[in-house]
């Protein structure tokens, strides 16, 4: 996943339905921001997707949280 990229909420495996909020239609990733714990570099890190919605809302997830449907290339 990188900036431009358009995705959408994906369903992940424990979620039996959406409710209406989930569903926020298509967002476009404006910051990919990878972070790790100085405490613990080696087991506490991760990646953190900071997506604008068409709702001009700006929100941050997991990237196992969304599914890319568009790369920009």
């Amino acid at each position: 996943m990188k900036v431009g990229d358009l995705v959408k909420m994906r369903k992940l495996f424990w979620q039996n339905h959406y409710s209406a909020k989930d569903n926020k239609g298509t967002g476009t990733i404006v910051e990919v921001e990878h972070w790790v714990d100085s405490g613990a570099p080696d087991r506490n890190f991760g990646t953190e997707i900071h997506v604008l919605w068409s709702s001009g809302v700006i929100e941050s997830y997991d990237d196992q949280a969304l599914e890319v449907i568009n790369e920009s290339r």
